[in-house]
């Protein structure tokens, strides 16, 4: 949702993507993170969104002193 309010996703088809938008992440699920880490960018030319997209993402990522249980690379393999 965070890239859908930067202008970067649709939320329904009619939707125009600004394709200088987006999100990229530098750092991974189990990466080891230090202060002053860059965990990931966030692109747009509408600045007023750019607080809300932050927003979503400090509530979406969680960083602990434990190391977190992966989740699987395949969820269900179609024969």
């Amino acid at each position: 949702m965070a890239s859908v309010g930067i202008g970067a996703g649709r939320l329904v088809a009619s939707d125009v993507i600004d394709p200088k938008a987006g999100i990229i992440l530098h750092k991974k699920i189990g990466d080891a993170v230090r202060k002053g880490d860059i965990i990931l960018e966030l692109h747009s030319e509408r600045e007023d969104t750019l607080a809300n997209a932050m927003e979503r993402l400090r509530h979406a990522i969680s960083i602990s002193d434990n190391a977190p249980k992966l989740p699987p690379l395949l969820l269900k393999e179609i024969l």
